[in-house]
């Protein structure tokens, strides 16, 4: 099914206006969510939360499109390239071209953008970062003791396995050693 840009109430194909004429984001969102609707009644593009991909035919909506102060961000759930979305974008006169366009920072890895949107968290504060690395180490002992334990209870009654039964001990040891002096410099 090929998406045809269409208008809301009608079915003739619509004459886009220049990007530049659009006065907010949210002109240029309802703008995506006009053209990228198909003409199905029940579809779900018609509530506007995810849309057509451009860049594939698409039969449910799988393109999402959001507005994040100052930008308009946009993904296909489908795993079209931001680079094809962009190209079906500007023959769709969605988005500028690259002549005369202003140029836009280099396209980040979803690591990078998840990264940035975490360390902008509350709960992303040095001291609080330092505490869930704590955790995650006493949790890391606390795993590997219980390895050894079931390696040794698999091996049976053996030197190696008493061996790995010290080793686990230890391991423990330290990991309660670890909760407790974390607990004390939580609660001074």
């Amino acid at each position: 099914m090929k998406i045809t840009l269409t208008a809301a109430s009608t079915s003739e194909t619509t004459r886009l206006a220049p990007v530049s004429q659009f006065k907010s984001g949210l002109d240029l969102l309802d703008r995506f969510r006009t053209t990228l609707r198909c003409g199905r009644r029940r579809c779900e593009c018609r509530r506007g939360k995810m849309l057509h991909c451009p860049a594939h035919d698409d039969q449910t909506p799988s393109f999402s499109v959001r507005l994040d102060p100052g930008r308009l961000l946009f993904h296909c759930f489908s795993g079209c390239s931001q680079k094809e979305v962009l190209y079906q974008l500007r023959l769709l006169g969605l988005w500028p071209s690259g002549s005369g366009a202003v140029k836009s920072a280099p396209l980040r890895s979803v690591h990078d953008e998840a990264l940035t949107l975490a360390l902008s968290q509350p709960w992303a504060r040095v001291e609080v970062l330092s505490l869930y690395r704590a955790a995650d180490a006493i949790r890391s002992l606390y795993s590997s003791a219980n390895r050894l334990r079931s390696a040794a209870t698999i091996a049976g009654n053996c030197e190696p396995s008493w061996n790995a039964l010290a080793d686990a001990a230890r391991l423990e040891s330290d990991a309660w050693l670890m909760e407790t002096q974390l607990d004390g410099s939580l609660g001074s």
